[in-house]
């Protein structure tokens, strides 16, 4: 089933958009029979591909040895590597064993995310962990818009789910109307980085005030701190009343 799960891909890998990549979920004990070798023989050179590892769940060094030897050549001929699935989320030890190019986070953790600290914070926090390990995060069976843009905001790079148009019979580019929306929360994102970047060295500035400088100009939301040389070190939201 996992050869012919490869040879149906083969099939429709022209079809492909641009800059897009396939996920093939194949088990871990699969990875070194004959069938699946040829299979993947047979596609030749393979960026684009993706080989998903929902079960890696044997951390232990030897397994670990193992998987990365049976992935070698399948990485030096351009395929990425993917742990994680729609219905969990992988441990850190797993995340440590497999090294992965990818890291997927299941529905367990993505529905409800945008009214959920706890959900919130974990995802982060897994993120954080995959970019540490040069891996890009996938968000899987996202299907509201609420929680896409949560995860935009945290700064998921990947998204799977009805929320960005998954389910149709061929791949598809990405909708014109979806694809604004994200860049537009993505430039929020990167404006409340930068602005809190620059309030950073203001709060250290004034540390020991009672506050921001205060503002004579009620209509003047933030204000610009100097140092002695009149060059801008921070910015600083007024402090009216």
């Amino acid at each position: 089933a996992a050869a012919e799960h490869i040879h149906a891909f083969a099939r429709i890998r022209p079809e492909l958009p641009p800059r897009t990549f396939a996920v093939l979920d194949l088990p871990v004990a699969l990875l070194d029979t004959l069938d699946v070798y040829l299979a993947f023989e047979a596609l030749g050179e393979l960026t684009g591909v993706v080989i998903g590892l929902a079960d890696a769940h044997d951390t232990s060094p030897g397994a670990a040895a193992a998987l990365a030897a049976s992935l070698v050549d399948l990485r030096s001929r351009g395929a990425l590597v993917a742990i994680g699935d729609a219905t969990g989320t992988p441990t850190f030890d797993e995340l440590l064993a497999v090294r992965p190019d990818m890291v997927r986070v299941g529905h367990p953790l993505v529905q409800g995310i945008a009214d959920d600290d706890a959900r919130l914070g974990l995802v982060a926090t897994l993120g954080a962990a995959a970019e540490q390990r040069d891996a890009w995060l996938i968000a899987t069976d996202v299907e509201s818009a609420r929680d896409l843009d949560a995860l935009a905001r945290l700064g998921v790079p990947l998204a799977q789910g009805g929320a960005v148009g998954d389910g149709a019979e061929r791949p598809s580019e990405l909708r014109p109307a979806i694809a604004l929306h994200l860049r537009s929360v993505a430039a929020s994102r990167r404006t409340d980085d930068t602005v809190v970047a620059l309030l950073d060295p203001a709060a250290r500035r004034h540390r020991g005030r009672s506050g921001p400088p205060p503002c004579t100009d009620d209509s003047v939301e933030w204000v610009a701190v100097l140092d002695d040389t009149d060059v801008p070190v921070a910015l600083v939201l007024c402090a009216h009343g």
